[in-house]
């Protein structure tokens, strides 16, 4: 289940425009987890592939045809899908 809460520790957004995804999942954190952020919006924590998708669903993105790593719609900071530590 998504862990989605403010923090200030949270990260800024990647861009602030342009063409690449709107939603930005963040490097890990040493606690095992990845900010993931709608433009100016953070999203919340995710702990797995899981959360990301659950995230995509609250934002309106249409979770049943998603290919993760399509770069239109997630652009991955510090490594791709797989990479949580």
């Amino acid at each position: 289940m998504p862990r989605a809460f403010s923090d200030a520790s949270a990260p800024a957004p990647a861009h602030a425009g342009g063409m690449s995804a709107r939603i930005v999942v963040h490097p890990p954190t040493p606690a095992g987890c990845r900010w993931v952020t709608d433009g100016a919006v953070t999203l919340g924590r995710a702990y797995g592939i899981v959360d990301v998708i659950e995230f995509l669903r609250r934002a309106g993105v249409d979770t049943e045809n998603i290919r993760l790593d399509d770069p239109h719609v997630i652009e991955w900071l510090g490594g791709g899908p797989g990479v949580w530590s």
